[in-house]
């Protein structure tokens, strides 16, 4: 099965119990990303995306493709902006996938706004 074919859904939460699971992908996306063969701990990355959440106004959006999460973007409103924290990719999904969770959560975040 092409998995390019199956929709994008985009969920907005603040809950906390997905930390581990987008920090998973925040770890090996960047990992990827700087050709890490050793990546950071996911433990530490849930760290941060907790206290980013833990901001006045922070949400996630969520990027789910059939029942797997292969996306996520965090962000919270400071002065006049939206500060985007975190906009990650799994990897597994890069090149048929990425642009299309990035653009996606981008367009919501405007129409936000």
């Amino acid at each position: 099965m092409n998995n390019s074919f199956l929709p994008v859904h985009l969920t907005e939460t603040g809950d906390v119990d997905r930390a581990l699971d987008v920090a998973s992908i925040w770890v090996r996306s960047t990992a990827a990303r700087d050709g890490v063969t050793h990546p950071s701990s996911v433990e530490h990355a849930a760290a941060g995306i907790l206290r980013r959440l833990a901001l006045d106004g922070a949400t996630m959006l969520i990027a789910e493709r059939a029942t797997t999460t292969v996306g996520f973007a965090l962000i919270a409103p400071a002065a006049n902006v939206l500060e985007i924290f975190y906009l990650a990719v799994d990897p597994n999904a890069w090149g048929w996938l990425g642009p299309q969770v990035e653009v996606q959560c981008l367009c919501e975040f405007r129409v936000r706004e």
